[in-house]
């Protein structure tokens, strides 16, 4: 499939007269056009329909030859200056005070998505999708270490038997005979150096006072044009089910240019996630209606 025969294209390109005519009552462009003219990279963003225009720009120079600036179209909520700040989000209601809570009916994405990326998510639900797991496991294979006797890392859970729901759809039985814990589960991945760094702590969970121990451990994944960070504190107490009674994650993304040095990596986005353990006991109820 080539880009003019996807619906993107379709779409944009029917936006045309509506695109024209911002352009005739726009002003400063000539001189935004001088200060592009000099320029290696043009990072075109914006949210919602802002977003449409900033990829129709991407697309438009895809087909620009000569020396014309790199055009790469991101995410509002993806964008950050080198200071840093935080981008959060609110819903706000319309004119007639209508949220815009759905994006079903909006975009051709679903009608598009299996041919373009090979899925088939549920309407209203992106590749990933929101998913939600309930599963049986054995008590003998929680272990408290984050390795077994063998000193194999625990990156897998065993499980008896295992229901999933993604997105909107209708929970289904797994046929997987285990459950991956990172990234599914938590954010705290095999480190290959844990470092002790506090005992009978208190993690300020949920469930009341226990004494944990604190540990820290950091990894990094670096390519050419990109590292990604991830900094991670966790509490484990035999006092709590699983042996984790909170753990905090901090992922860091930073970009450059191929060309450049390692040391002009520049932070693009942080996520921050923190998880407390906040009640145990028995005859606990899943979100999924499912034997």
């Amino acid at each position: 499939m080539t880009i003019t025969a996807t619906g993107l294209w379709g779409d944009v390109a029917g936006a045309a007269e509506a695109l024209q005519d911002g352009l005739d009552g726009a002003d400063g462009h000539a001189e935004l056009a001088a200060l592009l003219r000099g320029g290696r990279r043009v990072v075109a963003t914006g949210n919602g329909a802002s977003y449409y225009a900033a990829l129709a720009l991407w697309l438009a120079a895809l087909e620009t030859p000569g020396s014309a600036p790199e055009v790469v179209a991101v995410p509002g909520g993806l964008v950050a200056g080198g200071a840093g700040f935080t981008v959060t989000y609110e819903a706000v209601a319309d004119a007639s005070g209508s949220i815009n809570s759905t994006s079903a009916g909006k975009t051709n994405f679903w009608d598009q998505v299996a041919n373009l990326f090979g899925a088939s998510p549920p309407v209203d639900t992106g590749l990933t999708g929101l998913t939600i797991y309930k599963v049986l496991v054995p008590t003998t294979k929680v272990l408290f270490n984050a390795v077994d006797d063998d000193g194999v890392p625990v990156s897998f859970l065993p499980i008896v038997k295992g229901y999933r729901k993604i997105g909107k759809s209708e929970p289904k039985e797994m046929t997987q005979p285990a459950l991956q814990l990172y990234p599914l589960a938590v954010l705290a991945g095999y480190y290959r150096d844990e470092q002790i760094t506090g005992t009978d702590d208190d993690p300020e969970a949920g469930i009341g006072a226990i004494k944990a121990d604190k540990l820290q451990a950091t990894i990094a994944i670096e390519r050419n044009s990109s590292r990604t960070v991830q900094e991670t504190t966790i509490w484990r107490s035999k006092e709590v089910p699983f042996g984790i009674a909170r753990y905090d994650a901090k992922i860091i993304r930073e970009v450059k240019d191929e060309q450049q040095s390692r040391d002009d990596f520049k932070p693009l986005s942080e996520v921050v996630i923190s998880l407390k353990a906040q009640e145990a006991g028995e005859d606990a109820k899943s979100e999924l209606a499912v034997p």
